[in-house]
């Protein structure tokens, strides 16, 4: 695990690499402006029907990295008396607030999980201690970790695990990337308009790739990192017209 002042310093680091890369910030806004309605309706459908179903039982909700909220639907965010936000991008936070001008939002720009180490894993304590009765969705950040930082396969699968400590029962859910690279959209609309996919093993979703004649795979090492629940689904989100990104749902 990363000691927790070097993950501190990249916190500072990557809150100005979120206004600059695909995953988040300036780029990102772009494309969504592009595309969110458009070439990322089905995906966005598909997994707010996976979030509308998620039975948390919570009057709270804590967001780790939803950027403006583009994937999140009105009809789920409104079921939440107060929304805590962490997000280190600050015009994601104006964005989402116009987006969403009514609901009860409580916004922080220090996010604790920008990298897995001892600091986030603590921070999971202490978020669950300041909002015991909250639900908590992580938003596409798991996987972009080790595109933000040098991290070992284990450091992921070691803040996973803590999750399930930390929080239990189903009052925690993440979507994250697991595989993303260059294909055409094309090749996958017919697979898209499923609600979603399943690849039970890493060859087959290689063969698959293969198949669709997609370029080199991002690996973002969270495949089978959460093996304790069984409450998984794969979506396909493209990003753009010539990137697919696989996505994982995991609920408790």
């Amino acid at each position: 695990m990363l000691p927790a002042s070097e993950c501190e310093h990249s916190q500072t680091m990557n809150r100005l690499k979120a206004a600059l890369t695909s995953t988040g910030g300036l780029s990102y806004h772009y494309m969504a402006l592009r595309y969110r309605s458009g070439l990322w309706r089905r995906f966005h459908e598909n997994l707010n029907v996976l979030l509308c179903n998620w039975r948390h039982f919570s009057k709270e909700i804590i967001l780790i990295g939803p950027s403006a909220g583009y994937s999140l639907s009105q009809e789920f965010l409104q079921t939440f008396e107060a929304i805590h936000i962490y997000d280190p991008d600050p015009l994601a936070r104006w964005l989402f607030q116009r987006r969403f001008p009514r609901l009860p939002i409580h916004w922080s720009l220090n996010s604790p999980f920008f990298c897995p180490s001892t600091h986030s894993i603590q921070s999971l304590w202490r978020i669950r201690r300041q909002h015991p009765e909250a639900a908590l969705l992580f938003c596409n950040v798991i996987g972009q970790w080790p595109l933000m930082e040098k991290v070992a396969d284990s450091d992921i699968q070691e803040f996973v695990d803590q999750l399930h400590q930390v929080y239990t029962q189903s009052n925690w859910a993440s979507f994250h990337d697991l595989f993303s690279g260059p294909s055409h959209w094309k090749k996958w609309s017919h697979i898209q308009q499923r609600q979603q996919v399943e690849f039970h093993s890493l060859e087959a979703l290689k063969q698959f790739w293969k198949d669709t004649k997609g370029g080199p795979l991002t690996d973002h090492m969270t495949f089978k990192k959460f093996k304790s629940t069984n409450n998984k689904k794969h979506l396909i989100w493209p990003l753009t017209p010539r990137q697919i990104h696989i996505v994982e749902w995991a609920q408790g």
